[in-house]
């Protein structure tokens, strides 16, 4: 990402109506055949320990963090917070109703699948039933990527009920206005804030700053697209397909 847009140390970059500065660190020096690159369960305790000590370090920089925001998947930055004394909030990139079963799972407050009744349906209060197939695939005992489920569920362990904590959802209330009130009843320390769609407020913003590291490296032909299709079909599923324009 540094590479792909130019971006130096310390420099800051224009985004939007303000600016960023960009701040990389190193993993802690692992070799690129080290086994805890594979082992996900141990890599994630290292890279942890490598993120907090740089969010400490820029604490005694001149222009110190007054705020952290962070997402789902390094829950670890809420404990930075807490241990600075400075404000902090979790950015849900997905709807309000898909933050709803991790919290009910997590709070045990209704059954979900299991391995000995992985057929189970799962009825949370505003939603639709969802079927054992429809609740997040990093809940169900079947995922083959149970650890990233675990880290997501952290999260919600320290999203504690005994103080207040924000949490900004890319949703709009006139979409889940049933689901955003419960929720909000249901934690009421929670200060639960409508951000979304934020890939509407993405086009808005005039930058030159990408996440993407790389570019695509092949097209799809319209007939390769057509069997794809057809085999789709053929499997007798249920699916939403989207097809975005070809890039110039």
């Amino acid at each position: 990402m540094r590479q792909a847009n130019k971006i130096q140390e310390g420099v800051l970059k224009p985004v939007g109506l303000g600016f960023l500065r960009f701040e990389f660190f190193s993993d802690g020096g692992l070799t690129d055949n080290d086994e805890k690159r594979t082992d996900f369960n141990a890599f994630r305790p290292h890279i942890e320990a490598v993120g907090k000590q740089v969010i400490k370090n820029l604490r005694y920089n001149k222009e110190p963090v007054t705020c952290l925001k962070n997402n789902a998947y390094v829950p670890w930055v809420c404990d930075v917070a807490e241990e600075l004394q400075i404000p902090s909030a979790v950015l849900w990139v997905q709807s309000c109703a898909c933050l709803s079963p991790y919290y009910y799972y997590h709070r045990g407050l209704v059954k979900f699948p299991t391995k000995t009744e992985p057929d189970i349906d799962v009825e949370i209060p505003c939603l639709p039933l969802l079927k054992h197939d429809e609740i997040p695939s990093f809940l169900h005992t079947s995922s083959p990527y149970t650890p990233y489920g675990e880290v997501i569920l952290d999260q919600f362990k320290r999203l504690k009920n005994e103080k207040p904590f924000y949490l900004f959802i890319d949703t709009f209330r006139e979409l889940e206005k049933d689901i955003i009130d419960h929720m909000s009843h249901l934690c009421p320390q929670a200060i639960i804030s409508h951000v979304g769609p934020l890939f509407k407020m993405a086009e808005t913003i005039s930058s030159d700053v990408k996440g993407d590291i790389s570019e695509p490296a092949t097209n799809v032909k319209q007939e390769q697209m057509e069997e794809i299709a057809h085999g789709v079909l053929s499997s007798g599923l249920s699916f939403l397909w989207v097809v975005r324009p070809p890039m110039e």
